[in-house]
């Protein structure tokens, strides 16, 4: 997709978007953390749209699975924001 869209330089990365490391650059004025205008979060699903495809899963397929992963979830949203410069686009 990166290819198709013209745009300002692009970072992809492959890292724990929970513990994204902090990125920094130096100037005249000192040391700044690197914000980004656009974050991208890949986070992992809760597998309802697998069972509504595939009805022969919906016996093993619980509320309690499809909020395994929101402390994932919820950790790269803070990840993400935390990273966006002011004005940003999560």
């Amino acid at each position: 997709r990166a290819k198709r869209r013209p745009a300002g330089p692009l970072l992809a990365t492959c890292a724990d978007a929970r513990r994204y490391p902090n990125l920094v650059w130096k100037n005249c004025h000192g040391i700044n953390k690197v914000r980004f205008d656009r974050v991208m979060c890949d986070v992992p699903c809760s597998g309802d749209g697998t069972v509504r495809k595939a009805r022969g899963l919906l016996d093993n397929w619980t509320p309690r699975s499809g909020l395994c992963h929101h402390g994932d979830q919820l950790g790269i949203l803070c990840r993400g924001i935390e990273l966006l410069a002011p004005g940003g686009l999560l």
